[in-house]
C-alpha cells in the first residue's frame, strides 16, 4: 500500500527471469498479526492490493500465475495462545476476499493452524463457486517435527483427507538438510509434494561471526559436477595440460580475458605471447578447440561483443536462433535500463564493490572495478551513473581507507 512499485518491480523482476508464479507479500496479512501494528481493519485493503499488484506484473505475459501467500501467524492453537475457530476465521476473510490462481499456505508450524487455513480456503471456494488449488507446506526443527511436537507421518495423516494440490515442506533448513525429510515424506504422501528450502542455515560462531554457508544449487542438484578436474595449476592462471589431456574432452572452449585465462586481455593486463602459447600448447593435444574473446579482451568492454560469442556457440551446437534469442533477451533488458535511467539528471556516484576473502587476506577490505572494466561500462554507459573508483585495472584491492577516501 505503501510502495506499490517497489513490490510491482519485485514480481516483474521475477517474471523476466522466467519464473511463472508471483507470491504475494501477504504472509502476514491477516487480523491477528495486523492487529500487533494497529491494522486490523485493513485486512481485505492489503490483500486485495497484493494481488492486484501481482496480476499487474504478469498481465501480458503467458503461463503466469498469482499465488495468495498466507503464513502462519504469530500465535498457535495447539499451544493455546489461540483458538481454532479464530485461526479459521481470520483465514477464511483472507481467502475470500481475493481471486487467485493458487493458495499457498506456508511455513506452517501446527497441524491445529494447517486445518483451520485448509478447511477455510476450501469454505472460500465454496462460497465463491471456485476451484483454487490449496498448496500447503510446513517447516520443520533440525530434528524433524514441528515446534508443536508433530511428526511428518501425523501431518500427512492429517491431510490425505484434505483437498489440497500438493504436501511439502519449506523454510528453516537448506536442501542438504530437508533432504531426509523429503525422503520420509516421500514414502508417506501419495500425492504432489512440494520444497521450497532455504539457502543454507545461518549460524553464529564464538558469539561473535555470524554467517551464512550457502549451497551451491547446481552441484547440490548434479552431484557429478563435483568430479569434473580442474584444470588450473596452483598458480591460477596456468593450465595443467596433463589433467587436460587425461580428461580426453570431445571439445574445448577457451573463453580468453575470462577469470581463468587472462592474456591478451587489456583490462587484466594478460601477455599476448602466453595466450599465443596456451592455445599452441591445447592444440598439440589434438584436441578440437574454440577461443572466444569476452568484453574484456577489447579496449571497450561493450556488451555487445558477446552476441559474437554466442553466434560462434550456437552455430557450434547447431542452435544458432536459440543462442541469438538469448542475446536479444540481453539486448531488451539493457535497454530496459538505458530507459529507466536516461533521464537521470545528475549522475549518482557508484562504486562496484566486492567483499573478497582474498582481498582481506592481503590486508584490503575488498575489490574495485576501474573505469576500463565491463563493470564501469554497466555503471556509466547503461546505468547512468558514475563509477567512484577512477582509476584503472579489475579487481584492484583497497583497504577501508581508501574505501572512504573514494
Amino acid at each position: 500500500i505503501s510502495y506499490p512499485e517497489i513490490i510491482y518491480d519485485i514480481h516483474k523482476g521475477y517474471f523476466d527471469a522466467g519464473a511463472n508464479v508471483a507470491v504475494t507479500n501477504t504472509f502476514g496479512a491477516i487480523a491477528s498479526v495486523l492487529s500487533e501494528y494497529g491494522l486490523e481493519d485493513k485486512v481485505v485493503e492489503i490483500n486485495r492490493e497484493a494481488v492486484e499488484i501481482a496480476r499487474r506484473a504478469a498481465a501480458g505475459r503467458k503461463n503466469t500465475f498469482v499465488s495468495l501467500s498466507m503464513g502462519p501467524g504469530t500465535k498457535l492453537a495447539s499451544l493455546g495462545h489461540t483458538s481454532y475457530q479464530y485461526l479459521y476465521e481470520q483465514y477464511l476473510q483472507q481467502a475470500e476476499c481475493v481471486d487467485v490462481d493458487l493458495y499457498n499456505i506456508e511455513t506452517a508450524q501446527d497441524i491445529l493452524q494447517l486445518k483451520a487455513a485448509v478447511n477455510a480456503c476450501t469454505e472460500a471456494n465454496r462460497r465463491k463457486n471456485t476451484d483454487t488449488p490449496i498448496l500447503v507446506s510446513f517447516t520443520v526443527e533440525n530434528n524433524y517435527i514441528l515446534l508443536t511436537g508433530s511428526d511428518i507421518s501425523a501431518i500427512s495423516a492429517v491431510m490425505a483427507g484434505m483437498p489440497i494440490f500438493a504436501l511439502g515442506l519449506n523454510c528453516a533448513m537448506g536442501p542438504d538438510m530437508m533432504e531426509p525429510a523429503v525422503a520420509s515424506l516421500s514414502n508417506i504422501w501419495q500425492g504432489n509434494i512440494y520444497i521450497s528450502p532455504n539457502a543454507g542455515m545461518p549460524e553464529t560462531i564464538d558469539g561473535k561471526t555470524y554467517t551464512a554457508k550457502g549451497v551451491n544449487t547446481m552441484k547440490y542438484l548434479h552431484p557429478w559436477l563435483n568430479d569434473i578436474p580442474c584444470f588450473n595449476s596452483p598458480q591460477g592462471d596456468i593450465l595443467n595440460y596433463e589433467t587436460l589431456a587425461k580428461s580426453d574432452p570431445q571439445l574445448i572452449i577457451l573463453r580468453v580475458g575470462d577469470c581463468t585465462v587472462s592474456g591478451g586481455s587489456y583490462f587484466r593486463g594478460g601477455d599476448p605471447a602466453q595466450l599465443e602459447k596456451t592455445i599452441s600448447m591445447i592444440e598439440s593435444l589434438d584436441i578440437p578447440l574454440i577461443v572466444l574473446f569476452s568484453p574484456t579482451y577489447y579496449g571497450k568492454a561493450e556488451l555487445s561483443s558477446m552476441k559474437e560469442e554466442m553466434r560462434i556457440l550456437g552455430d557450434v551446437f547447431k542452435q544458432r536462433d536459440k543462442a541469438l534469442k538469448l542475446y536479444e533477451y540481453l539486448n531488451e533488458t539493457e535497454t530496459m535500463v538505458r530507459n529507466r535511467t536516461k533521464n537521470i539528471k545528475e549522475k549518482p556516484t557508484v562504486l562496484y564493490f566486492g567483499l573478497n576473502s582474498a582481498a582481506r587476506k592481503q590486508g584490503g577490505s575488498g575489490m574495485v572495478s576501474g573505469i576500463n572494466t565491463p563493470e564501469s561500462y554497466i555503471i556509466e554507459n547503461i546505468v547512468n551513473a558514475k563509477n567512484a573508483y577512477r582509476g584503472k585495472g579489475n579487481r584492484v584491492i583497497l583497504s577501508s581507507e581508501q574505501v572512504y577516501a573514494v
